[in-house]
């Protein structure tokens, strides 16, 4: 009986994994870290590791890497698990030595099916090594290179495919210059596909404009993103909806229906949005969020500031609104949801910001922390005078400085316009 080691630090991902191999007549060994399965392959040998990338405490690289450095060790297969979907991700994983490389989540099948064809090519060696020639083996090592590289190259063409079906339904350059002439568009996926988007819609003296931050990361965010996308569209295109709290409150009965029908919780599928309705002809925004804040630069002296309304001031410029949205994300069940809207004057020249948390919740600096929103808005007020394409080479530097040699935390999205 072949033996398998699992290596998760999720325990409910860990116990599914060893229910689907045991069922398959492989003996299942489980361990928490890359640290408890590096000890547990010294003392049982396995015949092959599947192991997750990121873990708190030794995580698949440093894993890997420890394998290969250990005499025991070094030719057992591993089968890399993680939700990273980006190709530089892949190539890591890859050049260090894995056989294979799943995105979470995936089906039963195909982790099967993965483990099937690398044992086969196991078997196929041995034999190659019991009873050929050198040139044999040698022409059978070849091959299997090729049929490495050839997967490679799949999931690369793959990943690739889904950045530009991802890519096709963000609104173009134009379409914005054409509504706002002066913005920037400050659009950074954490991997190649994102759970970020964008989204405008233009109804004539009113303009619909949204940032949307789904659930997750990576092919998991951007099938949300597709779904999420549609039903904004649907919002405005079937429902004939304008007003941003109409807009929000109808997009989070359509995300329940569709959990409903799949059988999903709540945990798994929400988005963060930010969405304003900018009348140009009478000079307001009228802004709803869910858990996304709107971030307004102008001088208009009948602003109230309130609760949801903060103010933020420099010696010099104009103040800056932050304008908090609701506590609730889209996809929310809980029988309190309620999304608020607010009506701001502006005047020409004032500059409006819609992001996601990307930017803020960037871990980096000094003492490794979270940039904060205290720092994204007095960064914000600081550029202010700039010229916007400028302000969005400030806003890409101070990001990149402040990450450092640290993993991008999430996708970031930051539109910038001025009114």
């Amino acid at each position: 009986m072949k033996k398998i080691l699992i290596i998760e630090d999720e325990a409910n991902i860990r116990e599914t994994l060893s229910e689907i191999l045991a069922i398959s007549d492989y003996k299942v060994i489980q361990a928490r870290n890359g640290k408890e399965g590096f000890k547990k392959a010294i003392e049982s040998s396995p015949d092959l590791v599947v192991c997750d990338m990121i873990m708190k405490q030794m995580d698949g690289i440093d894993t890997i890497k420890a394998f290969q450095n250990h005499s025991d060790l070094s030719f057992i297969p591993f089968i890399f698990l993680s939700a990273r979907s980006q190709v530089s991700d892949i190539r890591i994983g890859m050049n260090l030595g894995a056989e294979d490389y799943l995105t979470k989540p995936f089906e039963p099948k195909e982790l099967l099916s993965v483990i099937k064809l690398h044992f086969k090519k196991i078997e196929k060696f041995h034999k190659l090594s019991e009873d050929s020639t050198k040139d044999v083996i040698t022409k059978a090592i070849k091959e299997l290179a090729l049929e490495d590289s050839a997967a490679k190259k799949k999931w690369t063409d793959y990943l690739q495919s889904a950045a530009n079906v991802q890519i096709a339904i963000l609104p173009r350059k134009s379409e914005i210059s054409h509504l706002f002439p002066d913005n920037f568009i400050y659009f950074q996926p954490k991997f190649s596909v994102s759970g970020d988007f964008y989204w405008i819609q233009n109804f004539g003296d009113i303009q619909l404009i949204a940032v949307v931050d789904c659930t997750g990361h990576g092919i998991q965010g951007s099938l949300l993103s597709i779904c999420f996308y549609n039903v904004l569209n649907l919002t405005v295109q079937h429902y004939g909806l304008r007003k941003p709290k109409e807009i929000l409150e109808k997009a989070n009965e359509l995300v329940l229906i569709f959990m409903e029908e799949h059988e999903r919780t709540h945990n798994e599928v929400g988005m963060d949005v930010v969405i304003c309705a900018i009348d140009q002809k009478n000079k307001s925004i009228t802004y709803a969020g869910a858990k996304s804040p709107l971030y307004l630069i102008t001088n208009k002296v009948d602003t109230v500031v309130c609760e949801k309304i903060k103010k933020y001031s420099q010696r010099t410029g104009k103040p800056l609104f932050k304008v908090m949205g609701s506590r609730f994300a889209i996809g929310c069940k809980n029988e309190k949801f309620e999304i608020e809207e607010h009506t701001i004057k502006y005047k020409s020249g004032d500059m409006l910001y819609l992001s996601s948390n990307g930017y803020t919740d960037q871990f980096g600096g000094p003492s490794d922390k979270c940039f904060n929103s205290l720092n994204f808005t007095n960064l914000l007020l600081s550029i202010q005078n700039e010229k916007l394409r400028e302000q969005k080479s400030i806003l890409t530097y101070n990001f990149n400085l402040w990450k450092g040699d640290s993993e991008q935390t999430d996708d970031v999205t930051l539109l910038g316009i001025k009114l």
